[in-house]
């Protein structure tokens, strides 16, 4: 019966695939869902570890693309982004550096998924034409 159904789905549907910004804004949510969880639970200092990994986490992205910005001599929005992470970070403020983190993610996301969807319907439509 399972079977059945996989014969059924067609051919165009691609299974879900897990791309480095999507792996990111997951680990930002997570990171921060943890950091809350311990901040209640446990102790302050406990939750600061998971912010400020979730913080970094965030970090290594941004500082790639304002890396490459830099070589290409174009300054990016990144630039502020990353001097707000850092600046949380070097100020002990390790959840304004996640949620800095986070907004960083969810932009990317949302950035992602409206190139791949015009890029379908783009598709889509020349395939009509």
């Amino acid at each position: 019966m399972f079977s059945k159904r996989l014969q059924k789905v067609p051919a165009y549907v691609k299974p879900p695939r897990f791309s480095p910004t999507t792996v990111l804004f997951a680990a930002s949510v997570l990171g921060l869902v943890v950091g809350g969880t311990l901040w209640v639970v446990s102790s302050k200092s406990t939750a600061d570890w998971a912010f400020a990994a979730t913080a970094l986490l965030a970090l290594i992205p941004t500082l790639i693309t304002t890396v490459r910005a830099a070589i290409r001599r174009s300054a990016t929005v990144d630039v502020i982004a990353l001097l707000a992470i850092l600046g949380a970070v070097v100020l002990g403020e390790f959840l304004a550096g996640a949620v800095i983190g986070l907004m960083l993610a969810t932009g990317r996301a949302l950035e992602e998924y409206a190139a791949n969807r015009a890029e379908r319907e783009l598709s889509s439509l020349l395939k009509r034409a």
